[in-house]
């Protein structure tokens, strides 16, 4: 921890190592300059406030501000503030403690942006199965064709979704998406096929392609090429560059 004191005036009379250590300021440099050499200047005002409890008696308890190294940075720290006392119990000072709580900081700030992030995807998520069983319900034409088409969906966004979660949601590759949502999580189907470019898509983009890949490969297997046992189904992709990069997927289905 720093320790330091100073004056009812601010100006700093000792300074130990681990204010060396935390601000970067020897105390040869310190002792002797005022504490707002370390106070970033819109906080100037705490230090008013807080000369003022001290001049009254009181002591700060581990309040949580910001103060400012020797190379610039600026520095979370838990501070507690006791008055110091002549011989004759006047008040004459201030000693000072604080700890650096930088990392704690930066691990609430994580914390609160990786809630958020979450927060946002579930509200997407949520509207997306919202969607699928709008649509699903609109071309059903029973109770039982609903569930076993609502069910595929649902199932076909879960895989998605676990291959986005192993990337940390950043997105995932094209091959991998496709082999994913045609061969349903199992062993590989010879007649199924697919090449092309490495491409790592965005992660909305990743769901988008999983659910339209979902749908076709659905009909393919209860109504086309897949139906039939010597049916075959390829998947190329390639990146096109005319006026702009733009993805370009084909579909093809043979025999069946």
């Amino acid at each position: 921890d720093a320790i330091l004191s100073k004056t009812l005036e601010g100006y700093i009379t000792s300074w130990n190592a681990g204010a060396e250590r935390i601000f970067g300021y020897t105390a040869a440099e310190m002792v002797g300059q005022h504490i707002t050499k370390i106070i970033p200047p819109e906080l100037f005002d705490e230090e008013a406030r807080i000369i003022s409890k001290l001049r009254a008696g009181e002591r700060l308890e581990h309040f949580e501000t910001v103060r400012v190294a020797k190379d610039g940075r600026r520095i979370d720290l838990s501070i507690t503030v006791s008055p110091m006392l002549d011989s004759s119990g006047r008040i004459i000072g201030a000693s000072k403690v604080a700890r650096d709580i930088s990392d704690r900081k930066r691990a609430e700030e994580t914390q609160r942006l990786l809630l958020d992030e979450l927060n946002h995807r579930i509200k997407n998520t949520l509207a997306t199965v919202q969607a699928i069983a709008t649509q699903t319900l609109r071309r059903a034409s029973s109770p039982g064709d609903f569930v076993e088409s609502f069910n595929g969906r649902i199932k076909a966004l879960a895989r998605a979704h676990s291959l986005l979660t192993g990337n940390s949601f950043q997105g995932a590759e094209i091959a991998d998406v496709v082999r994913e949502q045609h061969l349903l999580g199992g062993q590989q189907d010879k007649r199924v096929s697919w090449s092309g470019p490495a491409i790592a898509l965005e992660a909305q983009a990743a769901l988008h392609l999983a659910l339209v890949l979902h749908e076709l490969g659905t009909n393919a297997r209860k109504h086309g090429a897949l139906a039939a046992a010597g049916g075959r189904v390829s998947v190329l992709w390639q990146v096109q560059s005319n006026n702009g990069r733009s993805l370009q997927l084909r579909w093809s289905e043979h025999g069946g």
